[in-house]
């Protein structure tokens, strides 16, 4: 028995008797397992599930997801982050629809060509849907690999994506390819996880190289992580006429690509001159006193390259026969929840929830 055998033999043994419950699993429609793995992007089990839950609950077929305006699907991605999923979703959900007669490809090569359908969700579909021989690899999986054969290369190197690739391509060959990559994901997470991970019992340790040799807590090796670019945004919460609040839609191509926020000066002090500028930029006509603005509070927001500072002011204006520049909106405070926002401005709102 070769090692890649034996490897799937005592995966498949162990997962037979610790099969993970999820709601996507006992499928094989390829919009619930295309769904639940963008959802699942950089996204945990727990977080992403009540969401997964949501999207077939409101677009039970593709059809439904391709004819939902893209605002909506937004909204109905808020506080998951990363919208450029959303989108990259969306405008799959409407390519699949209109060009593909709802039918999802079955071929891995084609089902890359997908907007947001990367090696790993790719692999996903083909083999959970399609039963094909492509192996999943993702952060458990690379994990429990790299420590299995001792791998000591970066797990950010295309040389070390390589070897599990080629070492998995190998042993799916001995199990159902759907069952097979469910083992490996489920037993990646529960036995040999990041941290406490538990060699004692593991039916792999007999062949697991880290183990015979003590490299466990050295493997995987994590790449030097860069540093966050931190920017600062002031964002002024712009009450209008006791009624109305001042919004702003982000660029599509944007860290927060298509949602809305309040306005906001990309400087962590408001100046008089860049109050001014950005009331004319919105379109108020209206010179106002710096001493209007009376400061709220102070909020962060990690994202995956950059720490965004909010610093958080209202102020109150009265004005006739607005006209708001495109980008701008003005909003009754009943209708503010109906739009998506950033994770910063969302918990600004929470936490002043008397918007005037």
């Amino acid at each position: 028995m070769t090692l890649s055998e034996s490897f799937t033999l005592e995966l498949m043994n162990w997962w037979q008797l610790n099969k993970r419950s999820l709601p996507w699993k006992d499928t094989k429609d390829p919009y619930k397992i295309w769904l639940s793995e963008i959802i699942l992007q950089q996204t945990t089990i727990r977080q992403g599930t009540p969401y997964y839950l949501k999207f077939i609950e409101n677009y039970p077929t593709i059809g439904d997801l391709a004819r939902a305006e893209i605002e909506e699907v937004f909204k109905m991605w808020e506080g998951l982050g990363y919208y450029n999923r959303a989108k990259n979703m969306h405008s799959t959900a409407r390519y699949i629809y209109t060009e593909l007669n709802s039918r999802f490809p079955e071929d891995y090569h084609e089902l890359l060509k997908l907007n947001g359908v990367g090696p790993y969700t790719g692999a996903a579909i083909a083999s959970f849907a399609f039963e094909k021989q492509f192996p999943v690899i993702d952060g458990n999986v690379i994990r429990l690999v790299s420590r299995w054969l001792g791998l000591k290369t970066p797990t950010n190197s295309p040389q070390l994506i390589s070897e599990i690739h080629n070492f998995l391509r190998d042993a799916i060959q001995y199990a159902l390819p759907s069952e097979f990559n469910q083992a490996l994901m489920d037993f990646g997470s529960v036995i040999c996880s990041p941290r406490k991970p538990e060699c004692s019992s593991c039916p792999l340790s007999a062949h697991c190289n880290s183990f015979l040799n003590d490299w466990v807590e050295s493997i995987p090796v994590k790449p030097v992580r860069k540093s966050r670019k931190i920017i600062f945004f002031h964002f002024i919460h712009i009450v209008v006429n006791n009624r109305f609040i001042v919004l702003q839609q982000r660029d599509k191509s944007d860290i927060w690509p298509g949602l809305f926020q309040l306005p906001y000066v990309d400087n962590e002090n408001v100046s008089r001159e860049n109050l001014d500028q950005l009331l004319r930029q919105i379109c108020l006509s209206t010179l106002t006193e710096i001493s209007m603005l009376k400061k709220m509070c102070e909020k962060k927001q990690i994202l995956t390259h950059r720490t965004v500072h909010g610093h958080f002011s209202k102020m109150h204006l009265k004005m006739e026969d607005i006209k708001i520049n495109n980008g701008y909106y003005l909003v009754d405070f009943s209708k503010v929840r109906k739009f998506a926002f950033p994770k910063i401005i969302r918990e600004y709102f929470d936490n002043h929830s008397d918007l005037s």
